[in-house]
C-alpha cells in the first residue's frame, strides 16, 4: 500500500459572526477544544491581533498544523487544517473540525476545498 500524507482542508468562510473575527479569545477557546476532543498534540501556536480588529493564529501539531486568519471588516475569514496520516488515518477528523469550524463561525456561505496530499 502507498503511503498518502493525509488531508489538507481550505476554508474560505463568510459569516456575521464579527465578535468572533474580531478577537482571538473565543477561537483559542474553540479550537483548543477540538484539538483536546480529537486527542491531537500541540507543540507551538501564535497568535497576533490587528489595530481596529481581525486576528491571525496558527497552531503547530504533531500532526501538522490548524491556522486561521481573519477580516472582520469583510465578514471573512480563512482556515486551512492539515492532519498527517504518519501514525492516523487523520481524514475523517480534517472534516470534522472543519465542519465544527464552519458551525463555530455560523456559516451557510463557504468554500471547502479538500486536497489529498
Amino acid at each position: 500500500m502507498q503511503y498518502k500524507p493525509g488531508l489538507h482542508l481550505l476554508l474560505n468562510i463568510k459569516t456575521s459572526s464579527v465578535n468572533e473575527l474580531s478577537l482571538s479569545l473565543s477561537w483559542k477557546n474553540f479550537i483548543a477544544d477540538q484539538i483536546s476532543k480529537f486527542k491531537l498534540t500541540t507543540v507551538g501556536e501564535a497568535f497576533h491581533e490587528f489595530e481596529g480588529g481581525g486576528f491571525t493564529a496558527i497552531h503547530g501539531l504533531t500532526e501538522s498544523h490548524v491556522s486561521i486568519h481573519t477580516w472582520p471588516e469583510y465578514n471573512y475569514c480563512t482556515c486551512d487544517i492539515f492532519l498527517s496520516n504518519y501514525k492516523n488515518e487523520n481524514s475523517n477528523i480534517v472534516k470534522e473540525i472543519g465542519k465544527a469550524v464552519v458551525d463555530f463561525y455560523k456559516s451557510t456561505d463557504f468554500e471547502w476545498k479538500e486536497i489529498e496530499r
